[in-house]
């Protein structure tokens, strides 16, 4: 076995795949990295292509472009770098292009002149975390089809 084999945190979620039901599985994160333990969202917003997970006690790498979303009960999905005192939270209600629906709140710190909710939604990256009461959904915005703001209690 490789020793940089052993160098990951492992992380379980519930896997949502295009025309899939969803899969519980476990997402390879980096133990150590340049700021740390790497996370779910700076491992899903990387360069790689195909991500490695584990389900049915077998290996899958999965292309990133086929997820749409993951579940996780682990706060630490969300981004470390946001200051909460500083992040305005939005609470959003997603409709993805496979039909299902999706709100939560996120915690958005955007420049004063480029603060409204598409200026978060064209950032370059593909994935965002979403809070709700069970845990932290991690959307991927290219199976977005629609946002609206929400302004009752989630």
């Amino acid at each position: 076995m490789s020793l940089l084999s052993m160098d990951i945190h492992e992380l379980p979620v519930r896997l949502h795949l295009v025309d899939k039901e969803p899969i519980g599985a476990t997402l390879f994160l980096h133990s150590h990295g340049p700021r740390g333990q790497e996370g779910m969202l700076e491992r899903l917003n990387g360069p790689e292509s195909f991500l490695p997970f584990r389900w049915d006690d077998r290996i899958h790498l999965v292309a990133r472009r086929a997820i749409l979303f993951l579940e996780s009960k682990d706060p630490s999905c969300e981004n470390p770098d946001l200051p909460d005192q500083l992040a305005d939270p939005l609470r959003l209600g997603l409709r993805l292009r496979d039909g299902s629906s999706l709100s939560g709140e996120v915690h958005v710190l955007l420049p004063t002149h480029r603060n409204r909710l598409s200026d978060f939604l064209n950032l370059k990256e593909s994935f965002f975390a979403l809070s709700g009461k069970d845990g932290v959904v991690v959307v991927n915005k290219n199976w977005i089809e629609s946002v609206e703001p929400l302004k009752d209690e989630l």
